[in-house]
């Protein structure tokens, strides 16, 4: 028999859970009927969001521009150094950016926090021994699909 962990990662907004949480609980039974063992884990836990500091922002733009232009150069895709530049100057000079209160320190923060939710899991994944791994973030939508359509 096939194991599939169901991992559902949330920050305990409670409309968003209410509606994820049903839709995930019928899932896990509409598996199961399907001869699936199924376990399902909740990542929700993190600390208080503090947005990161101008020089933590700017450190994390600029390792995303390598890490891309690495990534598309790796993809055969002959990236062009000077337009990468280019587009990490247009960013670095957008008006507030990086200033006090800026949108982007806080999405900085928000986006450390979601990604240690992923690894952690994957770890708890690991830990129960489960063939796939599937993750739903709590703004996952489901469409509503006919039995006639699996």
């Amino acid at each position: 028999m096939n194991k599939i962990c169901l991992a559902l990662i949330h920050n305990h907004d409670r409309e968003r859970y209410e509606s994820i949480k049903t839709e995930l609980q019928g899932l896990k039974e509409w598996l199961s009927n399907k001869r699936f063992e199924v376990q399902l884990i909740e990542i929700a836990y993190q600390p208080a969001i503090i947005p990161h500091s101008r020089s933590m922002a700017f450190l994390r733009d600029s390792i995303y521009h390598v890490i891309g232009f690495n990534w598309a150069t790796y993809r055969f895709l002959k990236p062009s150094f000077l337009f990468y530049v280019a587009t990490f100057l247009r960013k670095v000079c957008k008006s507030g950016r990086y200033a006090a209160g800026g949108a982007w320190r806080r999405s900085s923060a928000i986006e450390v926090a979601v990604t240690d939710k992923h690894i952690r899991a994957w770890a708890a994944f690991l830990d129960i021994d489960s063939d796939y791994l599937v993750v739903f973030e709590d703004d996952a939508v489901f469409l509503q699909l006919t039995v006639s359509s699996y």
